[in-house]
């Protein structure tokens, strides 16, 4: 999902269906985690998105079977310019099965991006993760590259893997 925010404290809370979802894993933003309960109080305060930024959440979800259920709900709060009080959108997501070589170009990216910092700070939850499949990750995208930022990810990992 991408959200362009024109708005402010904006909120974004997934739910997992426990019945579809066996377990699940936030990658990065640990220090963002919100209670259940401040997700509503319109008053309390979470992280910062500014103006034309973009931000990307990345789970590593575990499903229990893939089915037609929803397996996740997103809910997104947020308040108009000037308003003070918040409002509420939701939507469901539904787990399509796809295998990973089957995933947008942005998620294979992104998902080399995530790996790559795992493997750097040496994760407990890299799996068998390594420089070699990160770079092909990176490579398979077909994402418009005008400017050389995913080439140039991609030279960090290769000089990476040879340290």
């Amino acid at each position: 999902m991408k959200f362009h925010s024109v708005a402010k404290n904006v909120k974004i809370q997934v739910s997992f269906n426990k019945q579809v979802v066996e377990s699940y894993r936030l990658i990065g933003y640990e220090n963002r985690v919100l209670n259940e309960e401040d997700f509503d109080d319109d008053e309390e305060d979470a992280g910062e998105i500014g103006a034309g930024q973009n931000i990307t959440a990345l789970y590593e979800v575990v499903p229990v079977e893939i089915n037609d259920e929803p397996s996740a709900k997103v809910e997104l709060r947020y308040k108009n310019p000037d308003a003070d009080k918040s409002n509420l959108l939701e939507v469901d997501v539904i787990d399509s099965g796809k295998s990973f070589s089957n995933a947008s170009d942005q998620m294979q990216f992104v998902a080399g991006v995530a790996a790559f910092g795992m493997q750097l700070r040496g994760s407990q939850y890299k799996g068998d993760c390594s420089y070699n499949k990160i770079s092909d990750w990176l490579k398979m995208s077909d994402l418009d590259d005008q400017y050389g930022f995913k080439s140039e990810l991609i030279d960090l990992v290769e000089k990476a893997s040879k340290l």
